[in-house]
This record gives C-alpha cells, sequence and structure tokens, in this order.
C-alpha cells in the first residue's frame, strides 16, 4: 500500500552497505535521493556511489515519497549505483514550461546547477538583467527546488562616525558589556514563562503545519540582510540567502578582511553565543530574516577590512536606506534590520530599536525614521566622544 499524500509523517529503514539500519523520517514531498542522502552523510558514505533498492527494484531517486508507491516502514537496501549521477560525461534532456505555455528545453550536464539552466536560455536570461525584475522559480511534480541561486552581496561598510550624534559613547565596550545582569536574567526567565504559557495554551498542530509554517515564512523573505560589528566598530553589511550557511558568512567576512589570514570567530548577543558550526543554515543559526553578527578576533588588529571599503565607508542611516531598498526589491516590503542607533537610554526593551521603513514616496529615495525610544544594550553600536 502506497504512502498516503496528504498530510502526516512516514519512516523508511534503510540497510547500509556496513550492515546498520538508518530509520529515516519521510514526508509526503521527501524525495528518495533525500532519503539517501541522509543515510550516507549518517554512515560516512558517497551518496553518488549508491542506489536504493526495494526488494527486487532499483528505485527511481528523483521521486517524490507520495509518487514511489512504498509502503510505510518500507526496508530499503542501498546498493552499488549502476552508473555514476556525476561528472560531464552524464548529461540529461530538461524542458522548461512558461507561464505562457512556451516550453524551452536544451541537453544539460548532471552537475550544473538550476540557476545555470534558467539563465542558458536568452528569454529567460533578458529578464533577469531587468533591475528589480521578478525572480525566476522552478517547480518540479509541485515541488520548488531549493538551488544556490546566487545573491548579490552588494557588501557596504558604515561607521557610526559618519551619523550625527545624540550622545557621545564609550570608544570601547568592556567585557562586562556583553554579560548578563541579574535583571537581564529575571527579563528572560519572564520571557521565557510567558513563551512557555503561550505554547501550553496553544492548539496542537502538525509536523505538515509546522514545516507550513516555515516554507511561507522563507518565502516571505527570500534575502537575508546582515551586518557584521567588528572591534574597531565598522560595520560590514551584505545580502545573503536564507538556505546559505554560517560557513558563506565566514567567506564573506574574509573575502573582505585587510589581512586574509586574520583568525577570528563569529558571535551573536544575548546571550554571546558563538556561531561555531559553519554548516548550519542562516535559518537554523536564527540570522533570518536580519541579524547584527560580531567579529571576535584571537590577536587584535589596527585594520580589519580592506582599506577599498574603508574609503567608500558609509554611514548607517545610508546603509538603512540600501537594506529597505533592496529587501523592498527581493520581498515586497522592508524588513526589520538591528541598526547602530544611539539613544539615551540603555534599558533593554526587545520591541523597541528596530527600524521602522517610511510609506514610499514614488520618485523619490526616503531616509528610514528612526526610533529614539528604549534600545536593548546589546544592539547599540559604540560611538567616540565629542
Amino acid at each position: 500500500m502506497a504512502a498516503p499524500a496528504g498530510g502526516g509523517g512516514s519512516a523508511v529503514s534503510v540497510l547500509a552497505p556496513n550492515g546498520r539500519r538508518h530509520t529515516v523520517k519521510v514526508t509526503p514531498s521527501t524525495v528518495l535521493l533525500q532519503v539517501l542522502e541522509d543515510t550516507c552523510r549518517r554512515q560516512d558514505f558517497n551518496p553518488c556511489e549508491y542506489d536504493l533498492k526495494f526488494q527486487r527494484s532499483v528505485l527511481d531517486l528523483s521521486l517524490q515519497w507520495r509518487f514511489a508507491n512504498l509502503p510505510n516502514n518500507a526496508k530499503l537496501e542501498m546498493v552499488p549505483a549502476s552508473r555514476s549521477r556525476e561528472g560531464p560525461e552524464n548529461m540529461v534532456r530538461i524542458a522548461l514550461q512558461l507561464d505562457d505555455g512556451s516550453r524551452l528545453q536544451d541537453s544539460f550536464c548532471s552537475g550544473q546547477t538550476l540557476w545555470e539552466l534558467l539563465s542558458h536560455f536568452p528569454q529567460i536570461r533578458e529578464c533577469l538583467q531587468h533591475p528589480g525584475g521578478a525572480t525566476p522559480v522552478c517547480v518540479y511534480t509541485r515541488d520548488e527546488p531549493v538551488d544556490r541561486e546566487p545573491v548579490d552581496r552588494e557588501p557596504v561598510v558604515c561607521h557610526p562616525d559618519l551619523e550625527e550624534r545624540l550622545q557621545a559613547w564609550p570608544a570601547e565596550l568592556p567585557d562586562e558589556f556583553f554579560e548578563l545582569t541579574v535583571d537581564d536574567v529575571r527579563r528572560r526567565l519572564a520571557q521565557l514563562k510567558s513563551e512557555r504559557k503561550r505554547l501550553e495554551e496553544a492548539p496542537l498542530v502538525t509536523k505538515a503545519f509546522r514545516e507550513a509554517q516555515i516554507k511561507e515564512k522563507l518565502e516571505r523573505y527570500p534575502k537575508v540582510a546582515l551586518r557584521v560589528l567588528f572591534p574597531d566598530r565598522y560595520v560590514l553589511q551584505g545580502f545573503f540567502r536564507p538556505s546559505e550557511t554560517v560557513g558563506d558568512l565566514r567567506d564573506f567576512v574574509r573575502s573582505h578582511l585587510g589581512n586574509p589570514e586574520l583568525s577570528f570567530y563569529l558571535f551573536i548577543t544575548p546571550p554571546k553565543t558563538v556561531l561555531d558550526d559553519h554548516t548550519q543554515t542562516l535559518f537554523q543559526a536564527n540570522l533570518f530574516p536580519a541579524a547584527l553578527v560580531h567579529l571576535g578576533a584571537e590577536e587584535p588588529a589596527g585594520v580589519y577590512l580592506e582599506p577599498g571599503l574603508l574609503e567608500h565607508a558609509i554611514s548607517p542611516s545610508a546603509a538603512d536606506v540600501l537594506v529597505a531598498r533592496y529587501m523592498s526589491r527581493a520581498a515586497g516590503s522592508p524588513s526589520p534590520l538591528p541598526a547602530p542607533d544611539p539613544a539615551p537610554k540603555s534599558e533593554p526593551a526587545a520591541e523597541e530599536g528596530a527600524l521602522v521603513p517610511p510609506e514610499p514616496i514614488p520618485g523619490t529615495a526616503q531616509p528610514v525614521k528612526r526610533s529614539l525610544g528604549k534600545v536593548p544594550k546589546w544592539l547599540k553600536l559604540p560611538a567616540s566622544k565629542r
């Protein structure tokens, strides 16, 4: 009996070549290749060298679970692949059905990405060249494949000293600045109690519903705006996709360092959490849809960023406008972003201090209005004394 195509989850058991069995939870939209890759990752095998076999049949790994005609708790076996699924010699024929009913098709190498496939056709490439144009999406058997479509980083550097200061701040922050106080713990405990009460009183939801909620968030914010605060108070800003990893963020930072050999680590606050898992996606690392990340260096340096970027440093307000424009163009509405917003208050209030995007006026670039209310101390960026 085939697995139901509706909501809910199933499981499958896979026998690896080392004699160990691995159970993989699947949903109706899970592709069989994901089952193989998950098993190989756990058992340290190369998924390109194996196929999945059910009884006497080798399965088509491109099928979703709902179309594979497999029973729940099916017992599969990893077998050597009859041919490699990678390499320039493996060509596939792919056809694209467009919205107007026309069809484009050509042969591609199996190692090419979906973005390379889309940009191969002149009809689609012409649309991509228009600034502010729509982003193309591939749909295969009602599923939207996730590809690492390149995104313009648009790196810029800003510095609080280039902004009109509302109040003089200390030139440096002591280590105690990042330590939790008793009041911080009490407020956090109150938040956790409130969150626990909300979860206990909330109605139960299915796994499929939770996955739908996550997918809705990812579709609402296809871009992530990140800022990296350096010890010398320069801020590096760039844009990413939620599916990119912490490792991609590190590569972005390292590519703009004055000394590429600098040993550094990234962390977020509060509390201080080091981003040491480089395989985590930005969504999994809670850097979505925007975040302020701190850079820590094992050996302090006089200048961290490359001189070319520092020569074109802008004010935080100008960086805010770039974020509002870019996120509005990508998602249809601006996204709040932690910003260097100096304010005289020091009491934390997590719900205040974020950017408030203005109402757009056609044909004009409007500055972002800045809240002068309470700002959590971990969000503030230091500025030099007057």
